[in-house]
Parts: structure tokens; sequence; C-alpha cells
């Protein structure tokens, strides 16, 4: 946000990035966390599934710093951010070096010895372990599978549990319930994280508003944002990240027109009249046309078109149904 807007609407900091977290976390957030915890004590594959934006990211964030805090499970973490190369030695690598975190020694190449020495450590720390693994939409069939094998080789062979933590958007929980993956999909706990509700977007408007603004200045939201410009605006988002996106495109609005506070005339100038068209929400859920095609085995062509919203008639609701048949919801 430029400082000028900032400035004249006694503002502390843009509100980008501010976050979804524990400052403001929702009912469904607090008992998302509970069920997350209890799966991971048990030693699963688990899913948290949600269009982007929900905040799903920074509620693991808020998981992880709470099992750290409890410190009964070793919490660690997949850096790799070419997830459609990760394989098993990929996640193996992952183990060893937060199991190893400051030791200096060098993870075997040959994976038979790999998997035994990573057993060993598991087993002599005699605890259990998660895993978490962000934009795991991108992992390949494989990897999926390769999951699973991991999660059964450490609990037959030491006294220690691992869990995997799997974060992406819908199109992970619809591939693992294809029958082609009911080997992986039914161990799995998969998650729905469905974000706010209409009723916690105007909470958090109001909360990001307030957590912006620089109190020294003694600025109100009420004095910044008119109430009804608070419920179109949670109206016409669906998630943290577009409130964040939307709210800082109309102060900068609103400054550019001279206005005191942000209205709904602002509201409805900023916010994009296509943002619930086709491929913006078939993108949220996770899929691009290659990934449409390879869905419904059409050509990648004619997903593309369709996502454009230039394929029309009776061949236009084929298309839509047959994604609503696989579970993708328009």
């Amino acid at each position: 946000m430029l400082t000028d807007v900032m400035e004249y609407y006694k503002l502390k900091r843009g509100f980008r990035g501010i976050g979804f977290d524990d400052a403001f976390e929702t009912d469904h957030v607090f008992k998302l966390i509970k069920e997350l915890k209890n799966s991971i004590s048990q030693g699963s594959l688990v899913v948290i599934s949600g269009i982007a934006g929900t905040g799903k990211s920074t509620a693991v964030k808020v998981l992880r710093r709470k099992l750290i805090d409890e410190n009964k499970i070793t919490v660690c973490r997949s850096l790799s951010l070419e997830k459609e190369k990760i394989n098993l030695r990929t996640l193996t690598t992952a183990l060893f070096g937060d199991l190893l975190s400051g030791k200096n020694m060098k993870i075997p190449a040959q994976p038979e010895l790999r998997e035994r020495i990573l057993c060993d450590l598991i087993d002599k720390k005699k605890s259990s372990l998660v895993l978490f693994i962000d934009e795991a939409h991108d992992l390949s069939i494989k990897a999926l599978k390769d999951l699973k094998r991991l999660i059964e080789t450490i609990r037959e062979n030491t006294r220690g549990k691992l869990s995997i933590v799997l974060i992406g958007h819908p199109k992970l929980r619809n591939n693992l319930r294809r029958s082609a993956m009911e080997e992986v999909g039914a161990r799995t706990e998969i998650y729905d994280f469905n974000g706010m509700t209409l009723e916690d977007r105007v909470a958090f408007i109001k909360w990001l508003v307030k957590n912006c603004t620089d109190k020294a200045k003694k600025a109100n939201v009420s004095d910044l944002v008119d109430q009804k410009a608070i419920e179109l605006l949670a109206e016409k988002t669906i998630s943290p990240l577009q409130i964040e996106q939307y709210l800082e495109l109309s102060f900068l609005e609103a400054y550019k027109a001279g206005g005191n506070k942000v209205d709904t005339e602002i509201i409805d100038l900023v916010i994009s009249k296509d943002i619930n068209d086709i491929e913006p929400t078939l993108s949220r859920l996770g899929y691009n046309a290659k990934a449409i095609a390879d869905v419904l085995n059409i050509r990648p062509n004619e997903a593309k078109l369709f996502m454009r919203g230039k394929v029309s008639g009776s061949r236009h609701e084929e298309i839509r149904d047959g994604l609503l048949a696989v579970g993708i919801p328009l």
C-alpha cells in the first residue's frame, strides 16, 4: 500500500499478508486443529483440502506451533519447491534433515540403507513424527503411493509412528477419491477446510482494519469503512486472501477520489466482475486446462475454451456435468 494512502487513513501497515492466524481463529479452525492433532497422534496420512486463499497454510502454521510447544511429536517439513518432482528420496531427505538437525551426517544414497538408517533414527526417538507438505495438489500419483508405503514402513519397523499432512487444493482430495487411487485414498483422512462463513468474513474485515490502524492516531474502523461496505465486501469474497487484496484496492480508490472512508460504491468499483467466472473458480480449486482434460478425457484445447467460457450449448453442459460428477463444483 502507498505510504500516502496509509498516512491519509492513519494506517500503520498494509492489509496484505497480515494473515489469518491465531489472533483470529474461527470456531471451524479451532475444531479442525483439534481433529488434526488427534489424527496425527495415530500415525496417519492426512489431507487438508481447500480452495486457494482460505488460510489453510496459515492454520497449519498455528497447528505446527502448537505441536512444537507441546513437544510430544517431532515436527518435520518438506521444503522442496518442485512438488511435481517429489519422490521417496525427497521425502526421506526431508525427514533426515529435521531428525539430524545440526548433526554432521551424510544421508545414504542407496535406497535400502537409507530406509534402514531412517528407521533406526526414529526407533531411537521412540516418539511420533509428522511431516508437513504444502502445495500437495501438485504431487504425482507415484509420490502419493510412496507416502503410504513410507508410513507403513515406519509403523512396521520402529517403535514410533509417522504421520504425513498434505495441504492442497480440492484437486488433491478429488484425486485421492478416484477409484484408481483406492489403495491410498481409503487409508487417508481428508479434512475440508471450508474457510470462513459470511459472519466470519465480516468479523475478519473489522479485525483486519483494526489491526492495521495506528492506535496512536485514534482511528476507528467505522471512521475508515462504512458498515454496508464491510457487508458487501464480505458477501462478494470467499477467502481472507481476496479480502486483503480488495480492501487494499478499496482504500487506494477511495484516496484517489478524495473520500474519507470506503463505501459501497468503492467496493463495487474494485471487485473484479469476473471473480466467479469458470476459469478463476477452477484455478482456485487447483485445476488448469491440462488437469481438466485428463479428468474428463477431452482435448486440452477444448478444456481451455471451456474455462474461458467459449464453449456453448449442449457441449458446455456435458463438460460441466462431467466436472460435477467427479466432485469439481462450479
